[in-house]
């Protein structure tokens, strides 16, 4: 029977699989997995063929145009994944398909793809394997055994890093284990044309390694055996648009669906991948070391909050001390504090106005170096003001400290000593220093920085955020800022007695898991339910809350499961991003395929309206 219908679907946020008539010169040449251009609202569009039949329950059925694969770009195995994945994060299938490939594809790129290689399939032994290192060395042992006994097999492997800087550490460290086999890089960071070519690599079996961040999660190998992730706890592998994918997750996805041995890395396992382990779910292998942890002594602020104010220091007189006496020893110090800038809050000291980005209302951080005062959003910058716009006070105040303040101070309090900064705006730091300044910067290399001290600042600011991971992030920062002291932590608190610090401080891991696994339980959080948030932005702050109303009633009305909660709008932190207002709503689920459903058929029934864009965020 002749199938001259395709079944098409495009990278757009719609479910609908459309169907083209393929025109006869076509038909013996197209294949599901291929490009084809289509006409589509009136345009030319790249269409992905998932199906092929005799039939259509249309009547009005376009043409396709051209066929732009003589050979599919992905197969009936890929594309089971790709289902599974539009399935979980609530995105649809065209979009899927989208996610997984580079920029220059998605626009109808030519690439040159050989005809697909047959492999065996064999059962694979697959396994899941949790490895907490804290040297950081012990784990190369055990990926150079599994990729080498990976590549003995024709087997392909793909290599997860959470940062580009650790690319070129990886590529060095599996040359010197003597691993030959020429490699591709993914990173959505290279050229259009550049990041065609790796995809192609690993398409046409020309490479059986591929390394990157995030994306290369989706490397096409037709014999992928063996998946590496590294440092999986880092917010890094969380995709920050629609569709908001976390490759650790996508990794449990496909190693399950074709039996992929899995290892996942970390000094501080999530909390998602530790319960998984304390389920059986994996092996776990502790490779312990505790000589590579330094101790961590903390100081309570509340204590020397007297002496501070007479002083008017940011950093504390014990840790002053400690500074004094490492420097006479010719020793090296960090002062770690996660805000950039000189001052994170403009206020006008008379009427309490606080200077805020015009497009997107969050607080404006004043940058000494460029005497600017800058929105760490959208890049809005303005002059710092003299007078208050809303008053006309001669005085605004700048609070909060950041990077710059303690560079000032640090400068103030050792004047003989150099001091550098390391954060964004600065990047790698490349000379020598006495004290240096730093941000999350100094963690995401693999080219690590230590120092004989570290003093840790604000680390009440981290702790108290409104987010659920607040003490995860705080007890794994600790841990890993220990990493890099030779002797000593010193971290300034309000908060002492709280079991994050207390937990870093006595190297009590189980502790810390078990009280957190507990909160998150009693108030059912994560790993206990998926959180989800329906986020709904435009222009028009009326019409974006009227939508978010109208869409949670549509969602309480439909919602006949006692496992699924729905919560009332609430205004995004910021309120405004960008020049849109964002408002979101948040949804609480024990089995996500019955929680997206709900949201589908939700957001189906309310329908759209113009000027507003609403996106799904699965696992926050």
């Amino acid at each position: 029977m002749k199938r001259n219908i395709a079944n098409v679907v495009v990278g757009l946020p719609i479910e609908t699989i459309f169907d083209y008539l393929i025109p006869d010169e076509l038909v013996n040449r197209i294949k599901v997995g291929c490009r084809v251009w289509v006409p589509f609202r009136e345009k030319r569009k790249v269409g992905y063929i998932v199906g092929l039949n005799a039939f259509s329950s249309f009547k009005k059925i376009k043409w396709v145009i051209s066929l732009i694969d003589e050979e599919p770009i992905f197969d009936k195995d890929y594309l089971r994944f790709l289902k599974n994945f539009n399935t979980y994060y609530s995105c649809s299938l065209g979009e899927a398909i989208e996610t997984s490939l580079p920029i220059g594809l998605k626009s109808g790129m030519n690439v040159l793809l050989n005809k697909p290689i047959a492999y065996e399939n064999e059962k694979n032994n697959s396994s899941i394997k949790l490895i907490q290192d804290f040297s950081g060395k012990k784990k190369w042992e055990i990926f150079f055994k599994e990729i080498l006994d990976c590549l003995r097999v024709k087997g392909a492997v793909i290599f997860l890093v959470p940062e580009v800087l650790y690319i070129p550490f990886v590529l060095n460290k599996l040359k010197d284990a003597g691993v030959k086999d020429v490699v591709a890089v993914f990173n959505r960071k290279l050229s259009p044309n550049r990041q065609a070519i790796e995809w192609q690599k690993v398409k046409n079996g020309v490479v059986n390694i591929a390394i990157g961040t995030r994306s290369a999660i989706f490397a096409p190998f037709k014999n992928l055996k063996l998946i590496i992730i590294d440092e999986e706890d880092s917010p890094s592998y969380k995709q920050q648009q629609m569709p908001f994918y976390h490759a650790r997750d996508v990794a449990l996805m496909r190693a399950k669906l074709n039996r992929i041995n899995l290892i996942l890395a970390s000094p501080t396992p999530s909390i998602e991948i530790y319960h998984l382990v304390k389920k059986n779910r994996f092996k776990f292998l502790f490779l312990k070391d505790e000589k590579q942890l330094a101790p961590i002594k903390v100081i309570d602020m509340a204590r020397f909050s007297y002496e501070n104010r007479k002083r008017n220091q940011i950093i504390s007189l014990p840790l002053e001390i400690r500074m004094r006496k490492i420097l006479q020893d010719a020793g090296k110090v960090i002062i770690f504090i996660n805000r950039k800038g000189f001052s994170n809050i403009v206020r006008c000291k008379k009427c309490n106005l606080t200077l805020k980005c015009s497009r997107c209302n969050a607080s404006l951080t004043y940058h000494f170096d460029k005497k600017k005062l800058l929105c760490r959003f959208c890049n809005y910058q303005i002059e710092p003001l003299l007078l208050c716009p809303n008053c006309n006070a001669s005085y605004m105040r700048y609070s909060v400290m950041g990077t710059e303040t303690l560079e000032s101070e640090a400068s103030r309090l050792f004047p003989d000593k150099k001091v550098r900064r390391l954060d964004k705006e600065t990047g790698i730091i490349k000379d020598k220093f006495d004290i240096l300044i730093s941000t999350q910067m100094i963690l995401k290399s693999y080219n690590l920085i230590f120092a004989d001290l570290i003093g840790v600042v604000a680390i009440d600011s981290a702790l108290n955020r409104l987010d659920f991971r607040a003490a995860e992030k705080t007890f794994s920062l600790l841990i890993k800022l220990s990493q890099l002291a030779k002797q000593e932590i010193i971290v300034q608190t309000h908060n002492p007695k709280h079991y994050s610090i207390l937990s870093a401080a006595e190297k009590d891991f189980p502790h810390f898991y078990k009280k957190e696994l507990r909160e998150r339980r009693s108030l059912g959080f994560p790993p206990f339910r998926h959180f989800i948030f329906i986020m709904v932005r435009g222009k028009r702050l009326e019409a974006v809350k009227n939508f978010s109303f109208s869409l949670h009633e549509t969602l309480k009305r439909l919602n006949k499961s006692k496992d699924i909660e729905i919560y009332e709008p609430l205004a995004d932190i910021p309120d405004k991003l960008r020049g849109s207002f964002r408002w979101q709503i948040l949804i609480k689920g024990k089995i996500i395929k019955k929680t997206n459903q709900l949201i589908k058929n939700g957001l189906r029934l309310q329908g759209k309206k113009s000027g507003i864009i609403v996106v799904v965020n699965v696992d926050i």
